[in-house]
């Protein structure tokens, strides 16, 4: 069995003693595990323990967790965003931090496609906050996911490659497009962050998946529906099971330090049958990955490995 815990051995920097954290039963597996090697990236990790190409692109996928079929279309993500400026940089911030009305996003995407047409390109949002580009052809361009960036400079992450300054150029405009958008003054007189820019990501098209060695895949995210659809795989039963994949997702979502901590908690219930499973039987094994690039293995048998002291699990955190 697998399980991917993004965010596990990273807590919010808001956190101001880590080694003070408690997790016994975390604790109690990880002093009896083996290191193993991870993908750094959640999506990249998924991807990994799916048995398919790290390069995979990521719009395609997302598109069939959307519930649509991407077919052979060119896609690329193209999240709203908000964009502002404070003392010395210019910050992005999106999702939760920037509601949208599903008119708004409708609004914004008809006048961006009235706007951008003639270049081949169409911006649709199934979803009010989750909104994709389709493209006539495939660019040449390094990108990144939303997440990496958000609540930071976009100035890093700007996308690079052959195509990168067109890119750029097109988010500049498409930022001066929906500044000048009167539903934008209307948020502004309401006191909310007006949408005055896209960021994008994960270009391609959907591929032919390869052989996976996993039987079910249970997680409820947006990537993780899409992969079930694209590989055609079951979610698994509630109890614990041998060739699943089962993601927890509640840390790398926390928007604080006391919010990680209490997802933290819920983890260690979450985790309670899957040591049961794991127990029950010497020949199983538990991988567990944080999506950022480390693995552990945990079998019983480990289980009669002998340690100095046990370590606290906060030994473990930003390591």
């Amino acid at each position: 069995m697998h399980l991917l815990i993004p965010s596990l051995f990273c807590p919010p920097a808001s956190l101001t003693d880590p080694a003070q954290v408690q997790a016994p039963g975390l604790q109690r597996l990880l002093d009896r595990a083996r290191p193993l090697p991870g993908v750094e990236g959640y999506f990249p990790q998924l991807l990994q323990l799916v048995g398919q190409p790290l390069d995979t692109p990521a719009a395609p996928i997302a598109l069939l967790g959307e519930g649509l079929i991407p077919g052979d279309g060119i896609w690329m993500q193209a999240s709203p965003v908000h964009l502002r400026a404070d003392l010395a940089n210019l910050l992005l911030f999106a999702d939760r931090d920037l509601p949208i009305q599903t008119t708004e996003a409708e609004s914004l995407c008809t006048a961006f496609n009235a706007h951008f047409g003639g270049q081949g390109l169409v911006l649709t949002a199934p979803h009010a906050q989750r909104w994709y580009l389709r493209l006539n052809t495939m660019p040449r361009l390094r990108t990144w996911p939303l997440e990496q960036v958000v609540g930071g400079s976009p100035q890093p992450f700007l996308p690079q490659g052959a195509d990168a300054h067109h890119w750029r150029a097109l988010l500049t405009e498409t930022q001066m497009l929906f500044h000048g958008q009167e539903l934008n003054q209307q948020r502004q007189m309401q006191g909310l962050p007006a949408i005055n820019g896209l960021w994008l990501h994960g270009a391609g098209r959907l591929p032919r998946p390869a052989p996976c060695p996993i039987s079910a895949l249970m997680g409820e995210d947006l990537l993780a529906r899409g992969v079930q659809r694209w590989l055609g795989l079951g979610q698994g039963a509630e109890t614990a099971g041998d060739g699943e994949l089962r993601l927890f997702l509640a840390l790398a979502q926390a928007r604080s330090a006391a919010h990680w901590l209490e997802a933290l908690q819920r983890l260690e219930a979450w985790l309670e049958p899957h040591l049961a499973w794991l127990q029950a039987d010497r020949q199983r094994r538990l991988r567990l990955y944080d999506g950022g690039g480390r693995g552990l293995e945990c079998s019983p048998r480990q289980g009669l490995r002998l340690w100095p002291r046990p370590r606290p699990f906060g030994h473990y955190l930003r390591q």
